[in-house]
């Protein structure tokens, strides 16, 4: 398991699963700076990290989903494409 793409957002009406899921996983990577720590803490908080993941999901359920541009080749690609 690993952190999701949508980390560290927290959408409205998840905050109570997001801060729970946050203060799990900034005390399980203390010491801070210790990269085994670090690699293990997702594993640790995986029960507070699959309600963080649900609830993004379920506050997301009937919107249009967001488009988040990287690189602007990718849009002109994109628009050739459509042509």
């Amino acid at each position: 398991m690993s952190l999701p793409a949508h980390f560290p957002i927290v959408r409205p009406g998840c905050t109570e699963v997001s801060t729970k899921f946050f203060d799990c996983f900034r005390e399980a990577c203390q010491p801070e700076g210790n990269v085994e720590k670090a690699r293990t803490a997702v594993q640790r908080c995986e029960k507070e990290l699959e309600e963080y993941n649900k609830c993004f999901e379920e506050s997301l359920k009937g919107r249009a989903q967001p488009v988040v541009l990287t690189r602007w080749e990718q849009v002109e690609e994109m628009l050739k494409d459509d042509d």
